[in-house]
């Protein structure tokens, strides 16, 4: 949110609900909202990138429910690790990146939206 306001080098700046309503107006008028978590992002990355060039899984995140998918040796790279423990800091988190947390989802809508307009072929 502070960053699609203007606000990336104020970190004290209070952030408000207009705030977001704000940001929400931004990616509203973006061409691409591309989440490259998403597994389906690839239509939408590959008319983004002028290519029919299908993009296979974007995300490098170990954690990451893409980077995992799929094939045994994606399996194997986390092999071993264990996921962090972050139950004590979820509840702080949440509270302090609640306005994201919104604009994160409203992008998501946004990206779900391109991607099946453009698998109806309707873009």
């Amino acid at each position: 949110v502070r960053m699609l306001v203007g606000l990336g080098t104020e970190p004290r700046a209070e952030l408000t609900e207009q705030h977001l309503d704000d940001a929400i107006e931004v990616l509203h008028a973006l061409d691409y909202v591309l989440i490259l978590e998403k597994i389906d992002s690839s239509p939408l990355l590959a008319q983004f990138s002028g290519t029919n060039r299908p993009f296979e899984a974007i995300s490098g995140n170990a954690w990451s429910d893409n980077f995992s998918r799929g094939t045994a040796a994606a399996a194997d790279r986390i092999a071993g690790r264990e996921r962090p423990n972050v139950d004590y800091f979820k509840a702080t988190f949440d509270s302090q990146n609640a306005l994201d947390i919104a604009l994160y989802s409203e992008a998501v809508r946004i990206h779900d939206k391109r991607v099946a307009a453009i698998s109806l072929g309707l873009q």
